[in-house]
């Protein structure tokens, strides 16, 4: 027997205070662990039972119907791990790397995953030093990229380029052509609810976790609308900036 999903109203407040800003990771790690607890562990059983009910050859007639509740129960369970890697205190290993190195490394990441999209891929960058994680925020990156693509037409381009002022914070700057996102998304794009539903994702690939790897190391990832683009700013503080502290 399954309960209402109370927790269902945490949720909604949570996605809507994670849009306006960095939430404490005690908070997090609440919602993570609540979520976990009161819809996770139902749909697990839920999901058992189907499979259940659709191997006994006596039910043949109910598989149809188990179908779409199956697919639904999936899309929630993807939501629930979207916010449970949000939650997770990733270590960050800073070294000294270079832009260009590190950007070459993210086109690696898209390209084991998604080959055809590199032909899309249009990069230019002033190379600098950097003090990040590069594996981490490479992965992370390379969510960003392809969520770009796949929210565009099979022929648009994303391009990629930093900008950077004297002690100031570097900018990595995605703009994209996105008629598959309504012209909210900007404001919407880092909400775990809506960011997956929106073009309904593969597993493995999720904004909220990106945008946490960066602000691990200081940063934040930010996006906004420019006529019918989407730009996405991914921001790392000042290499002078970069505080060991966030090794811990």
């Amino acid at each position: 027997m399954l309960r209402p999903p109370i927790f269902l109203d945490e949720v909604v407040r949570w996605c809507s205070r994670a849009a306006l800003g960095p939430l404490a990771e005690e908070i997090l790690a609440d919602m993570a662990a609540g979520l976990s607890h009161e819809i996770g562990n139902p749909l697990t059983s839920l999901l058992l039972q189907i499979e259940l009910l659709k191997a006994d050859p006596s039910l043949g007639e109910v598989a149809e119907h188990l179908t779409p509740i199956e697919e639904s129960a999936r899309r929630i369970q993807t939501v629930v791990e979207d916010v449970t890697r949000a939650a997770l205190r990733q270590p960050v290993r800073v070294d000294d790397i270079r832009l260009e190195q590190f950007l070459n490394q993210t086109a690696q990441c898209l390209e084991k995953r998604s080959p055809e999209l590199m032909e899309r891929l249009d990069i230019t960058c002033e190379d600098t030093a950097i003090h990040v994680d590069g594996g981490l925020l490479s992965s992370a990156l390379a969510d960003v990229w392809e969520y770009l693509f796949r929210a565009g037409e099979g022929h648009e381009k994303l391009t990629v380029n930093s900008t950077s002022i004297a002690s100031g914070p570097l900018r990595i700057r995605h703009r994209a052509h996105t008629p598959r996102l309504p012209a909210d998304a900007a404001g919407r794009l880092f909400t775990p609810l809506w960011a997956r539903q929106a073009l309904g994702l593969p597993e493995g690939i999720s904004l909220t976790t990106a945008r946490n790897a960066f602000r691990r190391h200081g940063g934040d990832m930010r996006a906004r609308s420019d006529g019918e683009q989407l730009i996405v700013e991914a921001i790392l503080p000042a290499a002078t900036q970069t505080s060991l502290e966030f090794n811990k």
